[in-house]
């Protein structure tokens, strides 16, 4: 069996126990339990007024998504790269003086 993020969405919140539900989803669409999270973590991506996504459209949609998730990362790391050269440059200033 295979449900749309939309069924599995609507599944999981007519279920009085959340939590099973999400195994039971797993397990129904055999997949894995953390792709269940995802699509629940990521509700609002699956507007219940729309056509559900094809297989090739969700994929589509996570390649797109990893490719902004992958850009934010890489900005933060040089972020991260220039916040250390600052802090690098801040502790070390006038411990130079005070050595000599």
């Amino acid at each position: 069996m295979q449900m749309t993020g939309y069924e599995l969405l609507e599944n999981y919140e007519k279920a009085e126990d959340k939590d099973k539900q999400i195994q039971i989803l797993a397990d129904l669409n055999h997949i894995p339990v953390d792709m269940v999270c995802f699509v629940i973590d990521n509700s609002e991506k699956f507007d219940t007024s729309e056509t559900p996504l094809s297989t090739e459209e969700f994929t589509k949609w996570c390649e797109t998504e990893l490719d902004r998730v992958d850009a934010h990362i890489h900005a933060q790391e040089i972020y991260y790269r220039e916040l250390c050269n600052v802090y690098r440059i801040a502790s070390t200033y006038g411990k130079r003086s005070v050595d000599l």
